[in-house]
């Protein structure tokens, strides 16, 4: 049986969660910040890549006693140049990593406060994600799931990147979920049509797919906080107070790194989300607080061997007395095999990243073998089979 790997997401944010608490938090001044352009700014907001066993180079890296992965470097030399942004050189030998924790009045000072952009020419697609940009052989959906893992996963025998049994505590809504992880979903905490207002859309398409697998701002949470939050950002969507000072971190921490902007009303939210930073209530990704909270139990599932019970066909809708059409009735299957991405969003369960991976991995051979596709799993396909909209002709 293939060992899971071992985390490193959790130790990491520990880290960041006491770096932020010890300095705390400045929410004054009524003016929008300026955004330093000296060393000391981009030192703020990253930190330096080390190898296991090198040592860390910089003093206030003298204290992390967790590692940053190196999937999660930021290169600086191709991020998008921007007027109101420093692009920072780095030598060919180096790179940097995501940002590191830093005093809360570092991160809000390394923010450049702006008008969000036109979300003109928007399409999910355009950030290529849940892929595998780091080489573990794992995409990042389940090298996530691997990393914020509470205790010891049941791991596929025949395939190490598949956790088929796990618990996980969900930081939005306060939820520990037990069971299958096909019921959770893998959040982008700056929402990838929120980054697009804030200058993603100048970005390059490697730059976007980095963006979109990047674990520093990758969070598995329930698929109904999920879907709460969308793509709104922390001035229009906060999660439970008790991860206020995590989710606020990240967000700015990636906002700098990647040279996004944050519009005054943002700015503000971050501002007093972090001064919760610090209090014994705020919660860490990866560990379940110690008060019980509530658990979802999803039985384990095992795709190769489970299957749905088809449903048996509806009778077909008699026509209206008056001889006018009926629109229900007269709705036709979406076939899966040859419909386009716009017509596979219509069935439950199926965004535009999922309707790209179906595509990607025709024909199938009935519904029932769209559990194929990563994110469904077997409660996803039930709900499928009984919208009775999918077919394959």
């Amino acid at each position: 049986m293939a060992a899971p790997r071992v985390s490193r997401f959790r130790s990491t944010f520990a880290v960041l969660l006491a770096s932020v608490a010890a300095a705390g938090c400045s929410t004054s001044g009524d003016s929008a910040p300026e955004v330093e352009r000296d060393a000391d700014v981009v030192a703020a907001v990253t930190t330096d890549v080390r190898s296991d066993d090198e040592p860390i180079a910089s003093d206030a890296a003298e204290e992390v006693v967790g590692e940053v992965s190196e999937e999660s470097a930021v290169n600086a030399e191709s991020l998008p140049p921007s007027p109101s942004t420093t692009t920072v050189s780095t030598p060919a030998s180096t790179s940097t990593s995501a940002p590191s924790a830093a005093p809360a009045p570092g991160l809000l000072g390394a923010l450049t406060v702006a008008a969000e952009g036109s979300r003109n020419g928007y399409d999910r697609s355009l950030f290529s994600h849940w892929r595998d940009t780091n080489g573990s052989g794992c995409d990042a959906r389940q090298d996530t799931l691997a990393e914020q893992v509470i205790g010891f996963p049941q791991v596929d025998l025949f395939d190490s990147c598949v956790i088929v049994e796990g618990d996980w505590y969900s930081i939005f809504d306060g939820v520990t979920h037990a069971g299958s992880p096909s019921e959770l979903d893998i959040d982008h905490v700056v929402a990838l049509a929120e980054a697009w207002d804030s200058g993603a859309a100048n970005w390059d398409s490697a730059t976007r797919r980095r963006f979109a697998n990047d674990p520093a701002h990758l969070v598995a949470v329930t698929a109904s906080s999920n879907r709460s939050k969308g793509d709104s950002d922390l001035a229009e969507w906060r999660p439970l107070r008790s991860a206020w000072c995590v989710t606020a971190t990240i967000t700015a921490q990636v906002k700098a790194a990647y040279g996004l902007s944050v519009d005054r009303a943002e700015y503000d939210a971050i501002a007093e989300m972090l001064g919760t930073c610090g209090g014994s209530d705020q919660v860490t990704i990866g560990v379940a607080p110690a008060e019980s909270a509530p658990v979802v139990t999803v039985a384990p599932t095992n795709p190769a061997t489970t299957t749905v019970a088809p449903t048996e066909p509806a009778p077909p809708a008699a026509s209206p007395d008056d001889g006018s059409s009926d629109d229900e009735s007269a709705e036709v299957c979406v076939d899966v095999n040859t419909a386009s991405a716009e017509a596979l969003d219509e069935i439950v369960h199926i965004g535009p990243s999922r309707a790209a991976d179906i595509i990607a991995l025709r024909p199938f051979t009935s519904v029932e073998d769209l559990i194929r596709v990563s994110g469904i799993g077997d409660a996803r396909l039930a709900d499928i089979v009984e919208q009775g909209l999918a077919c394959v002709g």
